[in-house]
């Protein structure tokens, strides 16, 4: 005699994984900044000074990125801020970029479309 299927395990409380992508130029002075390095970070509750350790990331050789974000939770908008790091007269310096939104989608397959934002940044 069959043993029945156990039922599936309850779904996590805090959500399933959820998308987003943000794209553009960093330029400075107006002209693309190429190998521009960034940190992006993701606020669900409103935009805040950025914390934690993500990962720099590396612009091509016109400034132009694209950064999808990836995160376990539910559905929501959130707001982006970027930090950009540069050299200033030989010293070494960032800016933050704050307050972008962006709506997070859940991933319901390889054929789900992410929101995206375009946020060009500008030094100085």
């Amino acid at each position: 005699m069959e043993q029945p299927l156990p039922p599936p395990p309850p779904s996590p409380s805090f959500g399933s994984t959820v998308i987003g992508v943000a794209y553009g130029q960093i330029t400075r002075t107006g002209e693309p900044l190429a190998a521009a390095k960034y940190r992006t970070w993701a606020h669900t509750n409103e935009c805040a000074t950025p914390t934690g350790g993500e990962p720099v990331n590396t612009a091509d050789s016109l400034g132009r990125y694209r950064k999808e974000l990836e995160f376990l939770g539910r559905p929501a908008t959130v707001c982006l801020t970027f930090r950009l790091y540069y050299d200033d007269d030989g010293e070494a310096d960032s800016l933050d970029v704050a307050g972008t939104k962006l709506m997070m989608k859940a991933r319901s397959g390889p054929s789900t479309v992410p929101d995206s934002v375009r946020v060009d940044m500008d030094i100085p």
